[in-house]
Parts: C-alpha cells; structure tokens; sequence
C-alpha cells in the first residue's frame, strides 16, 4: 500500500473506500502534481516512461493540421501528452538529479532493497 492510500485511510475508511475501491471519487490535479508525478516517473521509472509519455509534434495553424492533431490526440489518449517545454525541463531535472552524486548512490540504493 502507498503512502498516499495509508494518508487517504487515515482521513476515513470510508473515503478510502470511496477513492480506490468505489472509484467515485476524483480529485482534481494541480499543476505541481502533475509536474512531481511526471518528474517521478522520469527518474525512477524511466523504463515506464517513454511508454506512458509522449511530447506533442508542432502542428502549424492549417486546417489540416487541426485534423492531424486531433488524430494524433485520440491516438494517443491513454498517453500522458507533454509540451516541448514540459518534456525540457524533465530533461534538465532529470540530468541535475543524475549529476547530484548522493542522489544517484541513494536512488541505486533503494531499488535493491
């Protein structure tokens, strides 16, 4: 069970029932959310990454490229759609945490526990 499921009990058995058995419950994500999710999937999942994650192709304002890009949209629903300046600063958290010494030794650390 994941931190945020014990944090999710804590508040009440009944929301935590409602939130992950039920599923009726939906919280709306913040931009930081989304940003710590994808950083953390970035760095300690990258295997899962480029599965889940995808960056948006520049579509010039035509007419036909409306169409192409909401294709490429639908094509890609089940994919998390980043910009390119979302997927560049991924890039660059990603090599900070890879050129902090202590970061990486703990990261390693960790996946063989």
């Amino acid at each position: 069970m994941s931190r945020s499921k014990l944090c999710d009990l804590k508040k009440s058995p009944y929301y935590f029932w409602r939130k992950h058995i039920k599923k009726d419950l939906t919280e709306t994500e913040t931009e930081s959310f989304v940003l710590g999710r994808d950083i953390h999937s970035k760095i300690l999942e990258p295997h899962k990454f480029n599965n889940e994650f995808l960056v948006m192709p520049k579509f010039p304002h035509k007419k036909e490229d409306k169409m192409a890009k909401a294709k490429f949209l639908e094509d890609n629903k089940d994919r998390t759609i980043l910009t390119v300046i979302q997927n560049e600063l991924l890039n660059k958290i990603e090599s900070a945490f890879i050129n902090f010494t202590e970061a990486t030794i703990l990261s390693a650390t960790a996946s063989k526990m």
